[in-house]
Formats: C-alpha cells, structure tokens, sequence
C-alpha cells in the first residue's frame, strides 16, 4: 500500500468515525449565543500569540488554516514534501532565518515541513541546518519571540518588529563591512540604538520630515543572515492625516 492509498483510505475512516449510528440523532450546530469572539472572551486568542511559529513533520495528511490566519505553510526544508533519497536539495540555515524573519514581520506564521526518513527519523542535513538556524535564533531571538508587527519600511531585504519600546531592524544577509544610509525608518526619535548581537552603539541623524536616518557600516567580521539594529525608546514617525 502506498502513502496516497494509505491517506485515502485513513480519510474514508475518519469520515465514517464521524457520521452517527444509524437512526441516531444527528447533532445541531450550537446557537449564535454560545460563539465567543476575543472581545468577549480575552484568552480565546492567546494560544494564536504563544504559538505561532512551529515545524510540521508531514507523513501524508494536511492541516488546514483557521479562520482569518495566514500561513507561509509551503515552506519545507527539502525542496519536496516528501522524502527523496535523489534529491539533495535543502533550505539553507539562513533561507531558514530568513522565513521566519519575513513570518514576524508580517504578523503570520511560519509552518516549516521536515520530511522523514523512511525510519521515521529527521534526515542529518536537515537537523544541521535547524540547529545553525537555531543558533542564530539563540542570539538574536528577542526580536523574535514575543516581537509583533511594525511598519513596513520599502529596501530591499530589510524587514522590522517591535516590541515594548523597541524597534528592531532587520537586514538581511548584510555583508562585512559594507556600509547602508536608511533615510525612512517610520521613526520618530529613538533614545539609542545598537547591534543586537554585540551591543554595539549605532549613530544615527534626525530629519524633521522623514525621521530618524541611520548612516552606519556593518562591523561584524564574520556573514550573518540577519543583522539586527535595536532603536531602544523608539517613537513611531507621525504620519498626516488626509
């Protein structure tokens, strides 16, 4: 029996599971009264908050999205769903970072597939490749968990979160030494700024009409996924009203 006979066939069972007995009572969908939305009910939504970022291990059924959620749910480690002893092909450590970067900012989430071997057990190069992503989430995860959606700022590979008081900037695959003048950060004033992963200060100007402009150079002398510049005491720019 092959997996899409074995999914046909588990379907067909939990459809039948489901149905009642013969000449038994079929039950009615509760009344309008008895549904809570997140005004009403606070918690209802807290699980969405606290869990949002996870990795589907796929042996052949689908999950479907909720209502009002969006996912990056064709994302997977191999380049296919399933597993191919042919196919070398895998998601780097850093297109791993960067998916999960692009899902915060974006205030959705990140489904990540790792297809099993035939012994069940999670292919080598895939666990290598989670592990160096975590160890770039080690350094630099508070600007992910717990982080929220900010203002989308318009430069190519660069995204920002937020959380508390804090904006955080994120340049993707930002190479050694190289400079970058951001002149639209959707800022305000800021009380400092700094390098995530080191602490290190970043200067920055101010423009009455465009905000805050951060003219700096990456020190780092080793390449990273994402670099992180922290605006600590960030205040969002105004923005006119028409």
């Amino acid at each position: 029996m092959n997996r899409r006979q074995f999914s046909r066939l588990t379907t067909l069972g939990l459809a039948a599971a489901a149905l009642p007995p013969a000449g038994g009572p079929v039950s009615a969908l509760p009344p309008a009264s008895a549904l809570t939305s997140e005004k009403t009910n606070p918690q209802r939504g807290a699980w969405y908050k606290e869990a949002r970022f996870g990795m589907f291990i796929h042996f052949g059924l689908y999950a479907l999205l909720g209502r009002s959620e969006w996912a990056m749910f064709l994302e997977e480690i191999p380049v296919g769903w399933g597993y191919d002893s042919r196919d070398g092909r895998y998601k780097s450590p850093g297109e791993i970072v960067h998916l999960l970067v692009k899902a915060v900012a974006g205030g959705g989430n990140l489904l990540l597939n790792a297809s099993p071997l035939p012994t069940g057990k999670i292919d080598s190069q895939e666990a290598a490749n989670l592990r160096d992503a975590g160890k770039w989430l080690k350094r630099n995860g508070e600007s992910i968990y717990g982080a929220d959606v900010f203002r989308p700022i318009y430069y190519d590979k660069t995204f920002t979160t937020a959380k508390g008081d804090k904006v955080y900037l994120h340049m993707l695959d930002w190479p050694p030494g190289v400079g970058c003048d951001i002149w639209q950060l959707n800022l305000q004033s800021a009380r400092r700024a700094y390098f995530l992963e080191t602490g290190q200060p970043v200067e920055f100007t101010h423009s009455h009409a465009l905000g805050l402009r951060l003219v700096t150079r990456n020190p780092n002398p080793l390449p990273s996924p994402d670099t992180v510049v922290v605006f600590e005491g960030a205040e969002p720019l105004k923005q006119l009203e028409i």
